[in-house]
């Protein structure tokens, strides 16, 4: 089964889009993906387990109902989607900041 995705987020800078990510979501809701709104290249995934809702506030933060928020270093993002460090780290710096 091909993934497939729902619920597309853009946020409010226009940087990302985040959206769930799943195998046709007969389990409930997927990972929550971030990807750069030009590149289409993964930024961020959070696959914490059951995850009702997402959504990005006015800072540009990724809201995750139940696990808290996940800021971004836009700064480090360019825009070809490339960053300065590594996906694992941003993932470790958003989980920290929450």
């Amino acid at each position: 089964r091909s993934l497939t995705y729902r619920n597309p987020q853009y946020s409010p800078n226009g940087k990302a889009i985040a959206a769930e990510e799943g195998k046709g979501f007969e389990d409930g809701m997927g990972d929550v993906v971030v990807v750069d709104a030009m590149s289409g290249k993964e930024i961020f995934r959070f696959d914490g387990g059951s995850v009702s809702a997402f959504a990005w506030n006015h800072e540009n933060e990724l809201m995750i109902s139940g696990y808290g928020k996940f800021v971004f270093d836009w700064e480090s993002i360019g825009s070809n989607g490339k960053q300065s460090t590594n996906s694992k780290q941003n993932q470790i710096r958003s989980r920290l900041r929450k």
